[in-house]
This record gives structure tokens, C-alpha cells and sequence, in this order.
């Protein structure tokens, strides 16, 4: 819901500044189903037992599954889900614009989340590893809907692939590679142990005998 929000946020802005017919009815319609969607689930969550769901049993366990899990989030939990949330995809946005200033773009908090948005949806779908072609095809997208220079998107979309997401990667194989380094070392460790255990018992054994 939250990268449906933040795209239709973008797209709406977009759309009215542009005054493209087309763009305004998409946003609108994005805009639609994300107020669907969340009533959907406000009504699985307060009204999950007066749902018509009787003559279909299946539908009916999965909701009720579904009801179980979303009623954990009430209370004070919903206000700190909601901060935690809110600081992922500050930090999310910020990363990405650091990506899109770094090739000249500038780009309005509509633009942002429009940006924000697309690249996120992209993910879903299938695609390469590191999301390429996908998000390069939703960072083109988004700069012709803002009027910048698609090849500017294509370069915002790779280097948000190799500084973000191939950061993470090298990392990852960095931890990796120390571990399987120390592996030896711990395997030593574990049969010095055991064999100074299996050495200090055999004494006591030998006296009983």
C-alpha cells in the first residue's frame, strides 16, 4: 500500500501538471484502487464475520487467516509499524534520490515518489537478476512521464543497481568469504575440543574399571 500510495501521489502530481487526459485517468485509477484496497482490508480486519463468505469455505479459511494476522497490527504496534515504515522508505527515497541528482536531474517530492514508486512495483516483476530491465524500463517511464531525458533514466536506474543494490552483494560475498575462511580454523577448534574432552574422561573410566 505503500508503494501503491507513493505512486499514485507521483502520478496524480504529474498528471495534473501536465494536463494529459490519459495520465490523469490512470492516476485517478491507481488512486481508486489503492482507497479499495485498504477498505478491502479495514473490512477482512473489523468485519471479518459478517462477510458472505459461507458458501465458500476455502476463501473463507484464507480470510479468516488473513483476519488473524492483520489484528495483531492494532494499538500502540500500529504507530510504531507505521514509524519504522515511515524511516525505511525515507531512507529508500533519499538513497534513490541521491542516484537521480547524481546525473543533474531535478526532481520535485512528487517526482520523487513517482520515481520511488515505479521502481518499486518494478520489482515484482519477473525479471533478471538485480531487477535489470525492469527497473530501467520504470526509470524510463517515469522521466518521459516528467519530461526528462529517458537517458538520464537509464542511468539512474544502473547506478541505483550497482551502488545500492551491488553494494549489498559485495558485502554479502565479503561475510561470505570470511566465514568459509574461518571455517577451518573453527573445525580445528571443535576437534581439539574434542579430543581433550574424550582425553580427560578416559582416566576416570580406566579407575572404575
Amino acid at each position: 500500500m505503500v508503494v501503491g500510495g507513493l505512486f499514485a501521489i507521483g502520478l496524480l502530481a504529474a498528471a495534473n501538471r501536465q494536463f494529459d487526459p490519459a495520465l490523469i485517468t490512470v492516476a485517478y485509477g491507481a488512486a481508486a484502487a489503492i482507497v479499495i484496497g485498504c477498505l478491502g482490508v479495514c473490512m477482512i480486519v473489523f468485519f471479518e464475520h459478517r462477510l458472505p463468505f459461507g458458501r465458500f469455505p476455502r476463501l473463507a479459511a484464507r480470510v479468516s487467516v488473513m483476519a488473524q494476522t492483520l489484528a495483531i497490527v492494532r494499538g500502540p504496534i500500529v504507530i510504531r509499524c507505521a514509524l519504522v515504515t515511515l524511516l525505511v522508505w525515507s531512507a529508500e527515497s533519499l538513497a534513490i534520490l541521491m542516484m537521480v541528482w547524481a546525473f543533474g536531474v531535478a526532481v520535485s517530492l512528487s517526482g520523487l515518489c513517482l520515481i520511488v514508486g515505479a521502481a518499486s512495483l518494478s520489482t515484482m516483476l519477473p525479471s533478471a537478476p538485480g531487477y535489470i530491465g525492469s527497473l530501467q524500463f520504470a526509470f524510463i517511464l517515469t522521466y518521459s512521464a516528467l519530461k526528462f531525458d529517458a537517458v538520464h533514466g537509464v542511468l539512474s536506474a544502473t547506478a541505483t543497481q550497482v551502488m545500492l543494490m551491488g553494494s549489498i552483494a559485495c558485502v554479502g560475498i565479503g561475510l561470505l568469504l570470511i566465514d568459509n575462511a574461518r571455517a577451518p580454523a573453527r573445525h580445528l577448534r571443535a576437534t581439539f575440543r574434542a579430543s581433550h574432552a574424550s582425553r580427560v574422561k578416559t582416566p576416570a573410566t580406566e579407575v572404575r574399571g
